[in-house]
């Protein structure tokens, strides 16, 4: 409870994710400041890119610039799960498969490096570690309708975990 306490303030959207480990920042994504190395043309609406700030307000600080959405970290902080975004697409659309799909990464903070973990054509969405990080449980339309999966941090052994026909999963969260 208590009186909010705003902590952002930049002209595009800000979107938590995730706080950190020792409760002390929140995890967002926001089009604002891309690195003038990123490969990535500018487009504030569109691009995301992971930023720390204080729970208490502050100055937020670039965690990546990978384009990264629906992030959230491993339960002690070394490494970050998200899903990618290359393009436009409406993230409501059914059996989409393109170039701009999702995928899921994962991003190991300590050593600065990403790794690719969902390899199917389609939609992987809303990535979240499981308690001791060796699994990842995410939305996929492997089986033409989005479900619930897992696959272990290493990109091994999916399995479908829900099996809905009529209407898909639509948000995930642990």
């Amino acid at each position: 409870g208590g009186t909010p306490v705003r902590l952002t303030y930049a002209s595009t959207a800000d979107y938590p994710y995730d706080f950190t480990t020792d409760d002390q920042q929140v995890l967002f994504g926001s089009g604002r400041n891309a690195p003038a190395k990123s490969v990535r043309f500018p487009s504030p609406g569109l691009f995301s890119n992971l930023y720390t700030i204080p729970v208490k307000g502050g100055r937020p600080i670039l965690v990546s610039a990978a384009g990264a959405e629906e992030a959230r970290y491993s339960n002690d902080g070394s490494k970050i799960v998200f899903e990618d975004r290359k393009g436009y697409e409406d993230n409501l659309r059914k059996h989409h498969t393109s170039g701009v799909t999702r995928d899921i990464w994962i991003y190991d903070v300590e050593n600065n490096t990403y790794e690719q973990i969902s390899s199917f054509k389609g939609e992987n969405r809303e990535p979240v570690f499981s308690a001791d990080a060796g699994t990842i449980y995410f939305l996929n339309e492997r089986d033409s309708t989005q479900n619930l999966y897992s696959i272990s941090a290493s990109g091994e052994n999916e399995k479908q975990l829900t099996k809905f026909k009529d209407f898909p999963v639509r948000h995930l969260s642990i």
